[in-house]
């Protein structure tokens, strides 16, 4: 007995140490320290624009994710993963929608890993009691430059496969270039969706990155861009009689997903309503310079919507 009894002892401590030596500490971009596995497996997403999309580009499948049914379809609005993967990339599993997590569905997976976005503060107390949870800026923060594919890359040890999706991402940037009519260096752009309101859209999303790296600016609207911090807003609402008088190089119009029509015109509609006659007297629209996109396939930090982005600045430079 005294043998099998130190025998179990010293497999117990073994296994504690091998534990402790595949996790690691990091610190999450709302400077919280946590500790997270070596190598996460199973892990769930509070947000599949901002978190799934870009995992899944590197390479990473999370098992569950917020916002998905039972059946397996996504309740916020247009299904990100369908849109940019298409219906044969598997989905996570739903852990719960309309602001409740699961937690028996959540328990049941069994994650080392849940991530989640400022959307979810008040949510990392309950989720921790599950598994460690790392919080990522989506809304807020500086998010240029693919920060939080980056920071997704290196939890999940994927740099190298960050590098080569840039890397082909800035072969797509000097390929748009060359077949644009005119070079588009120092334009201004100026990004908006169409919701209730009409709203500036920031960075953090497929739109910004590759119009900045075409060589363009965001048009300057007002001093009220940033939070408290100085970091940029993703989603600035403006009045309609502010948007009519601006005059940008360029319009971009991004269309809501979660309309019941899609279409140009639809849009073009909905922005006439709050805007009576602006394609009649804004600079951009008199000139041919609005570009139309797809809210569905641009709203994520991915490298796919950027060269989206990029593909739709190509279309639209051949009508020119």
């Amino acid at each position: 007995m005294h043998i099998k009894y130190s025998t179990l002892l010293i497999s117990t401590v073994l296994l504690a140490i091998s534990a402790t030596a595949e996790a690691r500490e990091v610190v999450d971009t709302m400077g919280r320290t946590v500790d997270i596995p070596d190598h996460p497996e199973r892990v769930v997403v509070m947000s599949e624009p901002a978190i799934a999309i870009p995992m899944i580009e590197l390479g990473v499948n999370p098992i569950g994710s917020f916002g998905r049914a039972d059946d397996g379809t996504y309740q916020v609005g247009a299904d990100f993963i369908d849109t940019l993967f298409g219906p044969n990339q598997k989905k996570p599993q739903g852990i719960g929608n309309n602001r409740q997590v699961d937690l028996e569905k959540l328990y049941s997976m069994k994650p080392d890993l849940i991530i989640g976005t400022e959307f979810d503060v008040d949510k990392v107390k309950q989720l921790s009691t599950v598994a460690p949870v790392y919080m990522q800026h989506y809304t807020t923060g500086h998010l240029d430059n693919f920060v939080i594919e980056e920071n997704l890359a290196k939890l999940f040890g994927k740099e190298t496969a960050f590098q080569t999706l840039k890397a082909k991402y800035l072969e797509d940037v000097q390929e748009t270039k060359k077949q644009l009519p005119e070079s588009l260096e120092n334009k201004t752009y100026l990004p908006v969706i169409i919701m209730d309101q009409i709203n500036i859209v920031g960075e953090g999303i497929g739109v910004s990155q590759p119009l900045n790296d075409l060589g363009m600016k965001p048009f300057e609207v007002s001093n009220d861009k940033t939070h408290s911090d100085g970091s940029p807003k993703i989603v600035l609402p403006i009045s309609a009689e502010t948007f009519g008088s601006l005059n940008p190089d360029i319009l971009v119009v991004i269309i809501n997903w979660g309309a019941p029509d899609k279409s140009v015109e639809a849009t073009n509609e909905a922005l006439n309503k709050l805007v009576p006659g602006w394609a009649t007297y804004m600079k951009p629209a008199r000139k041919g310079r609005v570009i139309y996109l797809d809210g569905s396939k641009v709203f994520t930090p991915s490298f796919l919507s950027a060269r989206y982005t990029l593909g739709e600045v190509r279309k639209w430079a051949k009508t020119k």
